[in-house]
C-alpha cells in the first residue's frame, strides 16, 4: 500500500511518496506486490441543480521498480493524451444538456452581496416568468423579469448599488409555481 504526498516522486523534490510494502502490521495483503491507487480530479464545482460531464481515464503501466513504473506511466499519459488529441477534456464546463424535470428557485449567490448577486431557477416548460425583489416591509424595490420564457435553466443578475444595507425578498411566479428567497445586501 502506498501513501501519498505531495511532491516529485522521481526527483523527491517537496517530499516526494512515501510509500509502505505489504505486509501491512494491521492490514491483510491482497496481493504479494505494491499497491498503489492515485484519484486526481477537481476542482468541481457545482451548484445545486446543476449538471456536470466528467470523464475520467485510467492509465496502468509497471516498470522494473517503482521510478521505473512512474516513468512508463508518464510515457503512457503521453502517448493517450496524442492519440486522443484535443478529445480529452482539460477544463469541464457545465453543459446544460439535460432539460429541468420541475420549476425551481435557487437561493441567490453570493449571499450576503454587495451590491450585485446572481438569481438562478429552472423551468421545465415555458411560462410567462415574473421575478420581483421586495423589501423587508413588502414595498417593490425592482421587477427583475416580466416576460414568457422557454424551458431550461436560467439565471438573472439583480444589481443593487443605489439600495440600503438589509434584507430582501426576491418571488418568482411562473405559471402555478410560486417561491420566495431572501437575501441579504451588505454595504
Amino acid at each position: 500500500m502506498k501513501y501519498l504526498v505531495p511532491g516529485d516522486p522521481v526527483s523527491g523534490l517537496d517530499g516526494g511518496w512515501h510509500y509502505l510494502n505489504w505486509p501491512h502490521k494491521t492490514l491483510p495483503s491482497p496481493f504479494p506486490m505494491d499497491i498503489q491507487l492515485l484519484v486526481s480530479s477537481g476542482p468541481l464545482t457545482m451548484a445545486p441543480g446543476d449538471t456536470q460531464e466528467v470523464e475520467i481515464a485510467i492509465l496502468m503501466a509497471v516498470g522494473e521498480d517503482y521510478l521505473d513504473s512512474i516513468t512508463k506511466l508518464r510515457e503512457t499519459a503521453v502517448q493517450t493524451h496524442q492519440y486522443f488529441g484535443n478529445e480529452i477534456p482539460t477544463n469541464i464546463k457545465n453543459t446544460n444538456l439535460k432539460s429541468p424535470v420541475d420549476f425551481r428557485l435557487f437561493q441567490n449567490f453570493p449571499n450576503p452581496f454587495n451590491p450585485s448577486t446572481r438569481i438562478e431557477f429552472t423551468m421545465p416548460i415555458t411560462e410567462y416568468v415574473l421575478i420581483e425583489v421586495y423589501n423587508i416591509i413588502g414595498q417593490k424595490v425592482r421587477t427583475l423579469i416580466d416576460q414568457k420564457m422557454q424551458a431550461g435553466n436560467h439565471a438573472v443578475e439583480f444589481n443593487a448599488p443605489n439600495l440600503a444595507s438589509g434584507i430582501y425578498f426576491y418571488q418568482i411566479q411562473a405559471g402555478q409555481f410560486q417561491d420566495v428567497k431572501k437575501m441579504i445586501l451588505i454595504k
